[in-house]
């Protein structure tokens, strides 16, 4: 869940930088050409999943620990 929670919001956040970057682009004087690297896309995909991960292990492995019955009692 959190590493799919991720993945989404890395994502959000290249087409939010993208859509930022084209409004700043017409708003200039001096229009720009909207470049956003391949590695650039890899690397913040690459990093949201990693933090997904790494985030969500600790809770997932907690819950592998706990008793069914006593999780749901305190719900």
């Amino acid at each position: 869940e959190s590493l799919v929670l991720c993945v989404l919001g890395g994502l959000i956040g290249i087409g939010f930088s993208y859509g930022v970057a084209a409004i700043l682009s017409r708003m200039s004087f001096m229009p720009f050409a909207i470049v956003i690297e391949y590695w650039a896309l890899v690397l913040a995909i690459g990093v949201s999943s990693a933090s997904g991960f790494i985030f969500g292990l600790y809770p997932a492995w907690r819950a592998t620990k706990l008793d069914p019955i006593e999780a749901l009692r305190f719900e």
